[in-house]
């Protein structure tokens, strides 16, 4: 099954440093107002929103979508670049989002478990120090690693990123003998589940990865629902609008020709 590339990028979005110059992340729309995004993203930079500006709903990195200011980053306070926890941060825009845009759900607990199919979306390298696409790229066909085995897997290597092993606030994601996952460049977008037929729900975000899509190495994401409480003080309950956004399903889209890659990885910039 191929799964509609463009009918998910209206839920995506490219973070671009300065005026669209160079992409810096992806991130995801929850709301008309609000897109997760990974703190890691935001390291070392400027918090200034007038350097950034998002698009939603491209194909091609060179489409000229309209741009959508930000009003603020939101960076999770025990968030340390030394370290890969709580690497998660919310865009906060200045306008609402065009009505055609439609938000990924939030997850509840344990909305996905290991073995679970799961896709993740980005612009990243098609595979470790490899070309750069500026066509959006899937990869769909992996799932989910428990975390009790990723962790097992990554302490074959040095852990001084994550002391604490990975931890119940990540998901892993990918296949035992390589060859999918996420890649540098996708950090920051989506890893999603379809929950039900067009209807998807935001389950991680892209964080890290050993190298890209090597056997043994699943790619590890945040969380998302080990975040509710704090992306919910942050952005307060969903208004009407946004339900009424997200009731549509993503099958109501007409597509256009889709992309797909089959060797595709995730890591951070």
């Amino acid at each position: 099954m191929l799964f509609h590339v463009e009918r998910l990028a209206i839920t995506m979005v490219a973070i671009f440093n300065g005026n669209k110059k160079k992409q810096l992340c992806g991130g995801t729309v929850i709301d008309e107002r609000h897109v997760i995004t990974a703190s890691h993203c935001f390291a070392g930079k400027s918090l200034n929103p007038n350097l950034y500006t998002v698009q939603v709903g491209e194909i091609h990195l060179r489409e000229s979508n309209p741009a959508y200011e930000v009003q603020e980053i939101k960076m999770h306070e025990s968030y340390r670049s030394r370290y890969y926890y709580y690497d998660i941060a919310i865009i906060r825009l200045v306008k609402p989002l065009s009505s055609d845009v439609i938000p990924a759900c939030l997850p509840g607990e344990d909305m996905v478990g290991e073995g679970d199919n799961v896709t993740v979306l980005g612009w990243g390298d098609l595979s470790y120090g490899g070309p750069n696409p500026t066509i959006l790229q899937e990869v769909s066909g992996i799932t989910v690693v428990g975390n009790k085995a990723c962790n097992s897997k990554f302490k074959k290597i040095s852990g001084i990123q994550f002391p604490r092993g990975i931890t119940e606030d990540f998901i892993c994601a990918g296949l035992e003998e390589g060859g999918k996952d996420a890649c540098q460049g996708d950090s920051g977008g989506p890893l999603l589940h379809e929950y039900s037929e067009g209807h998807w729900t935001l389950v991680g975000v892209v964080s890290f990865g050993y190298m890209c899509a090597e056997p043994g190495f699943p790619g590890v994401y945040t969380k998302v629902s080990a975040y509710l409480p704090w992306i919910t003080k942050y952005i307060g309950n969903q208004n009407e609008v946004t339900q009424e956004m997200r009731s549509r399903t993503f099958e109501h889209i007409d597509g256009r020709p889709l992309w797909r890659s089959n060797e595709r990885v995730v890591f951070p910039d």
